[in-house]
């Protein structure tokens, strides 16, 4: 199965120079997760994802309307063909961590974005008969995806307790029950 067989055709844009605020309202407003950065030629240069929005106003503590898309957007474009493979184009998203590829044509036109819903999607269709080739590699992109080393201590452990003890500490002394 091709990636033009299930991608999402209804593409978000917008431009570097907009307002994060222009380019949270459009997220907001048609219920999309991430806009294609295109430049003044139409291409594709680049990601915003609803994630990237939220983390420029809280690293910068700056409302919306003061940042720019140039300063939020991914840095490097990964994107994949709409004549290209299913399992390629998930081996992609799973080597580079990412839950969607804007989808471009021969002439590298943007003409849809594929996600992880897309490639379920994909694998629902693909009648069993088939050898089912989708699936194993969705699944690998999503652990690929969804895997990240430990940036903090376990929720138990770090959880205050009693007078800001940590709960491993509260637990350790604790009084026995008699």
């Amino acid at each position: 199965m091709k990636v033009q067989d299930v991608m999402t055709r209804t593409v978000g844009t917008c431009e570097p120079q907009e307002t994060l605020h222009d380019a949270a309202r459009r997220m907001w407003e048609h219920d999309l997760g991430c806009l294609v950065v295109v430049g003044t030629d139409a291409r594709p240069m680049a990601m915003l994802t609803d994630r990237d929005v939220c983390m420029a106003a809280f690293t910068t503590g700056k409302a919306l309307h003061e940042l720019r898309v140039a300063g939020a957007m991914s840095k490097q474009l990964v994107s994949c063909r709409s004549q290209e493979e299913l399992p390629a184009a998930a081996a992609r998203m799973g080597k580079h961590a990412v839950r969607r590829l804007p989808v471009l044509d021969a002439t590298g036109a943007l003409v849809g974005v594929l996600g992880l819903h897309d490639l379920a999607e994909g694998e629902a269709r693909t009648p069993a008969a088939k050898g089912a080739t989708a699936a194993p590699a969705a699944l690998r992109a999503l652990q690929q995806i969804t895997a990240r080393a430990p940036t903090m201590a376990p929720a138990a452990a770090a959880s205050p307790g009693p007078v800001g003890q940590s709960a491993a500490a509260s637990t350790a002394n604790a009084r026995p029950s008699a």
